[in-house]
């Protein structure tokens, strides 16, 4: 700061020239100053002493947040790529997966689902189509597991889900043979943007996950998951409560499942599954919502374009599924172009009512005692995998 300087005026005498007269000035008779002390009659402050009582509370000692959240060092992994999906259908309850009602037996109404639609379209190999979608990059799915000890591998985590790509140099095929690199754990991909959201976090997420020893668990959370039965429909469903439990092991490219081996149908000879169980429920509103669209295609079998032709809700004791008794179905106009439901639209009718008692709909997931869900499980063979240099497909 700048520094002010108080300049005091100095009186100066004189000394006049010529004559020289002797000073007549005299002393100065200036009053003296008589103001006498401050006699003002301001009282003294008397307010009281502030007595409150000290503030005791104990101090917020709750857990600090430590969640791993998406940063720069996203996509640094551990990766695994789930090479194999398995939808068992029958067979015992070491097959898959989760008991979702306690009732001490596994539930998997999904299978039965299959095993339903199979009978629609008893030319359609569920299994055969989700094993050549894997083999041929349609369905590439990969996980990385978010937090996780990069020594160790062990541990608390998260699991982020992308879907991702072999096809690096946007040729339109894979890079990498799918039955040799991809599935001991070669593979190299990028993540595809449809998967992740505005911010570059991935959109499928299990934010509670752990890797203890040899097993991985993960869940509860939401998994969408899309089933192409060619010919027939797609089942592009979201699976909720789901959970996954697996046998794995850590390696230098990343986590790998140890499959199972299993005599599922009990004829001595057991099959390999993926060491990975993913299970849910996946409520029915939502199958029957894609079944009402797939019938609003069916123009040529007089159905609307905005019918209702499907209706279910909760009854009195099971959840009640069947058409719309006021709505007329002629489906023998129906090619083979129109779709395998079109086709055969008045016998998807005959078999609905039939549906919650083939142990389809098996999971109550408000409570009341009826069963309103599906039970959902599925197989997962999985290997390590690693990104491109750009992680992220164009």
């Amino acid at each position: 700061m700048k520094k002010l300087s108080l300049l005091m005026a100095l009186g100066l005498g004189v000394v006049g020239c010529g004559d020289d007269t002797a000073e007549t000035s005299t002393t100065d008779t200036g009053t003296a100053d008589t103001a006498t002390t401050d006699t003002g009659s301001g009282m003294a402050d008397t307010g009281m002493a502030d007595t409150g009582t000290a503030d005791t509370t104990t101090a917020d000692t709750g857990t600090v947040d430590t969640t791993p959240v998406p940063t720069d060092e996203q996509y640094s992994g551990p990766f695994s790529y789930v090479w194999r999906l398995q939808i068992p259908q029958s067979g015992t309850d070491a097959e898959c997966c989760f008991d979702f009602t306690d009732d001490g037996v596994t539930d998997n109404g999904l299978g039965t689902l299959i095993g339903a639609l199979g009978a629609i379209a008893p030319d359609v190999n569920i299994q055969t189509t989700l094993d050549s979608a894997v083999a041929d990059g349609s369905i590439a799915l990969l996980l990385e597991y978010a937090g996780l000890a990069e020594i160790t591998k062990t541990g608390p985590t998260q699991l982020w889900f992308y879907l991702a790509t072999n096809d690096i140099d946007g040729d339109g095929s894979g890079d990498q043979d799918w039955a040799t690199a991809l599935k001991a754990g070669e593979g190299i991909f990028q993540v595809q943007p449809t998967s992740l959201a505005a911010d570059g976090s991935p959109l499928i997420k299990f934010q509670s996950a752990e890797i203890d020893s040899d097993t991985l668990t993960a869940g509860p959370g939401d998994f969408p998951l899309t089933i192409p039965i060619p010919g027939l429909l797609t089942l592009d469903v979201t699976i909720e409560q789901a959970e996954i439990e697996a046998d794995v092991r850590a390696e230098a490219s990343g986590i790998f499942t140890n499959d199972a081996d299993i005599d599922s149908d009990g004829d001595g000879t057991p099959e390999v599954w993926g060491g990975g169980k993913l299970g849910g429920v996946i409520p029915v509103d939502q199958v029957i919502g894609i079944l009402n669209d797939l019938a609003n295609d069916c123009a040529c079998a007089g159905i609307a374009a905005d019918a209702e032709v499907i209706i279910a809700g909760e009854g009195t004791d099971q959840y009640d599924v069947a058409c719309d008794p006021d709505i007329t179905i002629n489906d023998s106009a129906c090619t083979d172009a129109d779709g395998v439901i079109c086709g055969n639209l008045s016998t998807v009718c005959g078999f609905a009512p039939a549906l919650p008692t083939l142990g389809l709909i098996d999971v109550d997931t408000n409570g009341n005692t009826i069963p309103d869900a599906i039970s959902v499980g599925l197989r997962l063979s999985m290997s390590g995998a690693a990104l491109a240099a750009t992680p992220v497909a164009p």
